[in-house]
C-alpha cells in the first residue's frame, strides 16, 4: 500500500427538501492522505466540527460501497451500499443514535501519476428515525510528488 500526502477540499452538503431551513453546507481545505490498497481508496484527514471540536475521518471507497468513520468529536460509523439501507451509529453528547443511510452515488478517482483525485458520496440519511436529508460529501485532492511508506503511515496514526 502506498500513501500520498494530499490537500483535500472537502465539501459537505445536507439538503432536506421537506425542511429547507435545515439545509447545511460546509467547505474545508485540509491536509490529509490518500492510500490505495486491497482494491479500495482511503482518505484520511482531520477537521473541526463547529461547536463540537476536532474529528479524525477515514473514508474508504470500493466500487459500489463505502465506509465513513469519524473519531473524536461526534464519533460516527456509517457503511454505504448503492441502493441498500445500511445501519450505522452516531455518538451525540447525550448518547448513541442509530442511523440508516441509503447510498445513491459512490464515486472515486485517483490519478497517482498526476497526484489528483476526486470522490463523491451521495446518500439519504435517517438519524434516530428522523429523516435528515440527502447528504453529499465531495472531496477533491491534490498531492505531493513523494509517496509516504506504509511504515510511516502506521507510525503517524
Amino acid at each position: 500500500m502506498e500513501a500520498f500526502d494530499v490537500k483535500i477540499v472537502f465539501t459537505s452538503r445536507i439538503v432536506n427538501r421537506q425542511h429547507p431551513a435545515a439545509n447545511q453546507m460546509t467547505q474545508s481545505v485540509l491536509p490529509g492522505r490518500v492510500t490505495e490498497g486491497a482494491g479500495s481508496l482511503y482518505l484520511t484527514f482531520s477537521d473541526y466540527i463547529e461547536e463540537a471540536g476536532e474529528a479524525d475521518y477515514t473514508i474508504k471507497i470500493k466500487e459500489d460501497e463505502a465506509m465513513v468513520r469519524r473519531k473524536g468529536a461526534l464519533p460516527m460509523r456509517q457503511r454505504l451500499f448503492i441502493g441498500q439501507p445500511m445501519p450505522g451509529t452516531y455518538e451525540a453528547p447525550y448518547g448513541t443514535i442509530v442511523s440508516e443511510a441509503t447510498a445513491l452515488k459512490i464515486e472515486a478517482f485517483w490519478d497517482r501519476s498526476r497526484r489528483f483525485g476526486e470522490a463523491r458520496l451521495v446518500y439519504e440519511m435517517v438519524l434516530g428515525g428522523q429523516y435528515v436529508g440527502q447528504c453529499r460529501l465531495d472531496f477533491r485532492f491534490t498531492g505531493d510528488t513523494r509517496a509516504v511508506s506504509e511504515e510511516k503511515v502506521s507510525a503517524v496514526n
